[in-house]
């Protein structure tokens, strides 16, 4: 059998540090027939002298034009049938290639696969384990969740046929969310598929582009409002999900790109037959609902969704951390902090109530509500 080739791109800037344990893992892999492309974003470090060490690795020197433009570059020299990227400062599990390979065979009407990754420090000690918030999804339901947030714990860690390519070129406006907007992209036109198996090891350390988490968050929303709001209705409604829960998704999304008054509306319509067996639907109904009219600065009508959400389910922590910020904001700061209290006892990992304790005790007025419920696997930043 003759084995399909693989093109791992590697765009790097000043990656001393790691790129030679990255070009490593790549060569320690079990498929035999890869291509590795690294492409070097105008490094002004040793990255060069590293990589012309690995003599079988194609090494790609430009100027510096940032991360979308090394992509596209790397896309433009490779030759593979399948793609894969690799981020400077991360590393594959030896097996990463072989089995999403195997699963792509496998599954013919899939045109992306995705997996669970490991998050490591700086030393290669790992943290946890990430996986993705979501089972299988059709392609439509994965492109609705994706508007609201990312569905693929780690975008780099994704294999792709190489059609998904043909004619997209990815964005260089798009700085700090290069990786969400392409994904969208391809959401339209392709299926993606999840291999529950951890195959990516993604480092967290300072100088992690995706660090700059506000600035990630701001270009995400940009994504999602190019789409247009009916465009998103479409999308939603395409969806499989029932009506109910198509109306929350999209309000989630609306609060999302800050359409908070088009939020209430999709919120208010949400009706429950039998409220006992809609638990979790009702909590995020009025949480949502909080959000919204805490957004629109209507803090005594916050303070009472976020009261009701925690009565449809007393465990949520984001509820707590929520109404206590709603609670500063109406001069109740002691009944705010006994609410942070609450969130970090049912969340240790959770950061925002302790990010609120720390800014009253310092006189900082620079409270934080959690604007999307909690993962069940927290990143911590």
């Amino acid at each position: 059998m003759v084995e399909e080739l693989v093109s791992i791109i590697i765009c790097v800037y000043n990656g001393e540090k790691y790129i030679e344990s990255c070009l490593k893992s790549v060569l320690a892999q079990t498929y035999p027939n890869i291509e590795a492309i690294v492409v070097d974003d105008g490094s002004t470090d040793r990255t060069s002298s590293i990589v012309k060490n690995f003599p079988g690795i194609k090494y790609i020197y430009q100027e510096n034009k940032g991360v979308a433009e090394a992509r596209n570059t790397g896309l433009k020299y490779c030759n593979g049938d399948y793609i894969a990227w690799l981020d400077a400062d991360d590393l594959y599990l030896p097996e990463k290639v072989e089995e999403q390979v195997n699963f792509l065979r496998k599954y013919k009407d899939i045109d992306c696969v995705y997996n669970d990754i490991f998050l490591i420090d700086v030393h290669d000690n790992v943290v946890k384990k990430l996986k993705s918030d979501y089972d299988d999804l059709n392609q439509n339901d994965f492109l609705a969740q994706l508007l609201f947030r990312q569905v693929i714990p780690c975008m780099a860690s994704t294999m792709y046929r190489k059609k998904c390519f043909e004619g997209l070129r990815i964005d260089p406006c798009m700085k700090y969310a290069e990786d969400y907007w392409m994904c969208v992209q391809l959401a339209q036109r392709f299926k993606f598929g999840y291999l529950r198996k951890a195959l990516y090891k993604y480092r967290r350390h300072d100088s992690n582009l995706t660090n700059n988490k506000a600035k990630q968050e701001e270009m995400e929303i940009k994504v999602v409002k190019q789409l247009g709001v009916e465009k998103i209705k479409r999308i939603i409604e395409e969806s499989s999900y029932p009506e109910h829960e198509k109306l929350l998704l999209l309000s989630k999304i609306f609060i999302k790109i800050m359409e908070y008054a088009e939020a209430s509306k999709a919120l208010e319509k949400i009706q429950f037959l039998d409220p006992i067996q809609c638990k979790e639907t009702l909590f995020f109904k009025y949480f949502y609902l909080g959000n919204a009219n805490y957004l629109m600065k209507e803090y005594k009508k916050a303070k009472y969704y976020y009261q009701v959400a925690i009565q449809a389910d007393p465990c949520r922590a984001e509820a707590y951390n929520n109404l206590g910020v709603t609670l500063f904001n109406l001069s109740g700061k002691m009944e705010a902090v006994r609410n942070f209290n609450k969130a970090i006892d049912l969340r240790k990992e959770y950061l925002d109530p302790r990010r609120n304790i720390k800014s009253i005790q310092t006189g900082v007025d620079d409270l934080k509500i959690t604007i999307r419920e909690l993962r069940d696997n927290l990143m911590v930043y």
